[in-house]
């Protein structure tokens, strides 16, 4: 341990706080700020490429939990609610798709999951009263597969597990 020392060092973002974890796969490291995503040599910490994401919304967020990484893309959540879908090798991007509502306190900042051609995201929020979901998209088009609220309300299965309903809310 004595002899490790820094090979390199790069500055992706800023001023703000980094978040995110690193996904690797061969000489390549990806990672995200709350609006950028990055792809560097994992040798040399040279900048491969660098998408800079534009909100679309007023309200964004200031986190990023990191990227997923599948068949040669790169998915994450963006600070004013959208999943994102990135080519691999140069940063493109390849589809987004509204799955928050910043303005009622939705939030995208969690890494998402990829697996068997899924993408698979939570809306987060609860400290603001946002119910939730979780969310599974086609990795490929970006279309939405399926939708699970972990607290049923109304008429979806489960609600009638609340002794008082409007505790759900």
């Amino acid at each position: 341990a004595t002899r490790l020392g820094e090979v390199c060092r790069v500055q992706i973002d800023g001023p703000g706080s980094f978040h995110a974890g690193l996904v690797v796969q061969g000489d390549t490291i990806y990672t995200a700020t709350p609006r950028e995503t990055v792809a560097l040599d994992a040798t040399t910490c040279a900048l491969r490429w660098k998408f800079t994401y534009r909100p679309e919304e007023d309200r964004c967020g200031g986190s990023n939990r990191g990227v997923a990484l599948l068949d040669g893309r790169i998915f994450r959540g963006t600070c004013d609610g959208r999943l994102i879908a990135l080519d691999a090798a140069t940063g493109t991007l390849l589809w987004k798709s509204v799955i928050a509502v910043p303005h009622l306190g939705e939030s995208t900042t969690a890494a998402p999951l990829a697996w068997a051609g899924v993408v698979y995201m939570g809306i987060g929020g609860s400290e603001l009263g946002v119910r939730g979901r979780v969310l599974a998209f086609d990795a490929v088009t970006g279309r939405e597969l399926w939708r699970f609220h972990p607290l049923p309300m109304g008429e979806e299965t489960g609600a009638e597990t609340w002794e008082r309903p409007d505790t759900a809310k």
